[in-house]
């Protein structure tokens, strides 16, 4: 029976080039993780947000809420603590702490010991369902350059001020753990609550995820540029000062 097909060349979509690049977005370093082809370079944001994960491991952008958006969280934070701890109230600081030492602590979070004020239970994970649909549209849409995203259903930090001498976990706060060197020769100041959220078995980038400030007060979170985190030859010598972690 003659060949109906008379292409003797089997592929149908023949490629000229038989080693294409699939990939737009081509890692910033070797055994830079699985992460990176996802990463949409088309739009301002996305290239801010790409820049800044590959010459720090984070990059901070402002104004992504409303000022009404940000009163609107604010307020849902205090609902949600005077419903669970009817106590609290939220123009009395004085209802905020324990009476002492040996009473309980009114505010209603996780008692993990390294994160501070850390609500996780009683339904907390559902108090910003509308905040992640905002954050999805505005921001991870353009990360990743698709609205079929899924996200989980964590809670949030409500953290009382912790200059008042009142707060449980202060002097845990502020422990600073015992390091190899002295802080004068270099040595990583290391506290309580530092962790990595991407466990250490895995290298590269495999998740990005995102912390909301809804109060430009204080000073509550501190990362490390991703530059002073990875491997260096020699083990034994601590990161320098100009290494040290960014506020």
């Amino acid at each position: 029976n003659p060949n109906p097909n008379p292409n003797p060349n089997p592929n149908p979509n023949p490629n000229p080039n038989p080693n294409p690049n699939p990939n737009p977005n081509p890692s910033p370093y070797p055994d830079a993780g699985p992460l990176w082809p996802h990463l949409d370079r088309g739009t301002p944001l996305g290239r801010k947000v790409w820049d800044g994960l590959a010459a720090d491991g984070y990059v901070r952008l402002e104004g992504v809420l409303s000022a009404a958006e940000c009163a609107a969280a604010l307020e849902k934070l205090w609902g949600y603590v005077e419903a669970v701890s009817p106590a609290v109230r939220r123009d009395d600081p004085d209802s905020w702490y324990p009476k002492d030492a040996a009473a309980a602590d009114p505010w209603p979070h996780s008692s993990w010991p390294g994160f501070a004020d850390m609500m996780q239970t009683r339904q907390a994970g559902w108090v910003f369902s509308d905040l992640r649909e905002i954050l999805a549209e505005r921001v991870f849409s353009k990360i990743f350059g698709t609205d079929a995203l899924l996200c989980t259903k964590e809670g949030f930090t409500f953290l009382r001020p912790l200059a008042d001498p009142r707060h449980p976990a202060r002097r845990r706060l502020q422990q600073q753990l015992a390091a190899t060197q002295a802080e004068g020769d270099g040595a990583a100041r290391v506290k309580t609550g530092e962790h990595f959220d991407q466990r250490a078995a895995v290298e590269g980038l495999w998740i990005v995820q995102s912390a909301t400030a809804l109060l430009d007060q204080g000073i509550t979170l501190s990362l490390s540029p991703s530059r002073s985190l990875r491997p260096r030859r020699s083990p034994s010598r601590s990161p320098s000062p100009s290494r040290s972690p960014s506020r």
